[in-house]
């Protein structure tokens, strides 16, 4: 009894190790999620915003080494003039087979 007790102790600690080495990028990747997203992809950001509405994307990129990034592109009132934000990831889990919690400053 005691032996198993310790053997699955051990087992549990191996695979807590192996989800914890799964780098942000990993879960990022594996959940398909770089490239670039739009709520509506009509909208450009790159032109004028019309009735209050801006066109938007936003890209996650998760390079092979460094930090994984989301950068945001926004559009204004001027066409051609966009606001750009870039957040770094500092973690990524996954949560469940359809979500993933990210940390990003």
């Amino acid at each position: 009894m005691r032996g198993a007790t310790l053997g699955l102790i051990v087992a549990c600690l191996i695979v807590g190790r192996t989800a914890a080495a799964e780098s942000a990028a990993e879960v990022i990747r594996a959940f398909g999620l770089t490239g670039t997203w739009s709520v509506d992809c009509k909208r450009d950001p790159y032109q004028a915003c019309e009735n209050n509405r801006c066109g938007a994307r936003l890209t996650y990129i998760a390079p092979s080494s460094g930090a994984p990034t989301i950068r945001n592109v926004i559009g204004t009132f001027s066409s051609g003039q966009v606001r750009t934000f870039v957040s770094t990831i500092h973690s990524a889990t996954r949560v469940a087979d359809d979500k993933i919690k990210i940390v990003s400053v």
